[in-house]
């Protein structure tokens, strides 16, 4: 039942990412703070899954990826 319920936060996560490639302006605030909030909730659910009896290391590659992606938005180098 919870690895369900934390694949359907990562659905509802993964469908939420704005997508700033191509941007040279600075990002406005609600865009920071929304890639920020996801990267915390990214952190927090790699966390949980980490300290599972017996972890996917599967989902663990996706989490980790996306929450790299979302720092390299968030850093203005994201690949175009």
């Amino acid at each position: 039942m919870i690895r369900l319920a934390t694949k359907g936060a990562i659905r509802g996560l993964l469908s939420g990412i704005v997508t700033l490639q191509g941007r040279t302006d600075p990002m406005e605030k609600p865009q920071a703070d929304a890639l920020a909030n996801k990267h915390a909730a990214l952190h927090a659910m790699i966390d949980a899954e980490e300290h599972r009896r017996h972890p996917d290391d599967e989902l663990l590659n996706r989490l980790k990826r996306e929450k790299l992606m979302i720092k390299d938005h968030m850093l203005g180098i994201a690949p175009n």
